[in-house]
């Protein structure tokens, strides 16, 4: 069992709350809390659960209402 399964709560609630996070950007968030993760880790994390991060191109986006 990966030692990330124990902060599966705690990283799918900051997927959650920030869903457009880049690996780096949340092995950074995680780190500040004191959560060991790598961006290999992470990425088999997600991919057990059938998580799967896409590059956004900017403008694609956001438009005004």
């Amino acid at each position: 069992m990966s030692p990330l399964e124990k902060h599966s709560q705690q990283i799918l609630a900051v997927i959650g709350e920030q869903g457009d996070l880049t690996l780096n950007e949340l092995v950074s968030i995680l780190r500040k809390r004191r959560i060991s993760a790598s961006r290999s880790a992470l990425s088999r994390f997600f991919a057990r659960r059938g998580i799967t991060f896409k590059k956004k191109f900017a403008g694609g986006g956001a438009q005004a209402r």
